[in-house]
């Protein structure tokens, strides 16, 4: 079956594959010439398949910590231009609060992507279908590292993306 915006999970896909194409710097243009990593090339060509549009027009990058071997990830902070974020669950987030204040002030999210070990022990929630967070279990990490080891066993390389109002708070959005 065909993913449209109509479908159930489409907000926790728009922020799976927003956070893939955000964190990312290479780009295909319309005439389909692509320019980039391997890897990058290929999130934002799962983003087209899917329907998710490119939400990095709609961003102003702040700061970007590039993919390094040692680190195994990528990250980049980035504010949205009009005040309003690409999917739901990017505003949730942008919006968290903890002990009462707003994690983010600016309404700035830091995008992720890298090796699920490392993503996944950082990430206190997930995005459920409908784009709202809930809790990430110990149970729900092991499930998606079993996950992720099946589809590297398979010769696949797995990537988890995550975002978050800040680095202490970031929420899994899932593994592709």
């Amino acid at each position: 079956s065909r993913v449209t915006n109509q479908c159930s999970e489409y907000a926790c896909l728009a922020a799976l594959f927003g956070t893939a194409s955000i964190c990312n710097n290479a780009s295909i243009a319309e005439d389909g010439k692509t320019l980039g990593q391997p890897t990058e090339m290929a999130l934002l060509a799962g983003s087209q398949k899917v329907g998710v549009p490119d939400p990095r027009p709609t961003y102003h990058r702040i700061q970007e910590i590039p993919f390094s071997s040692d680190r195994k990830r990528m990250e980049v902070r980035c504010r949205p231009v009009g005040g309003s974020h690409a999917c739901l669950a990017f505003a949730l987030s942008a919006k968290r609060e903890e002990n009462g204040k707003v994690v983010s002030p600016d309404g700035s999210v830091y995008f992720v992507k890298g090796m699920p070990e490392s993503i996944l022990a950082e990430c206190q929630t997930c995005v459920a279908a409908d784009g709202s967070s809930v809790m990430l279990t110990d149970s729900g990490k092991a499930r998606a590292l079993s996950q992720s080891r099946k589809m590297a066993a398979c010769g696949l390389r797995v990537l988890a993306m995550a975002f978050g109002p800040s680095l202490e708070t970031l929420s899994f959005a899932g593994i592709i």
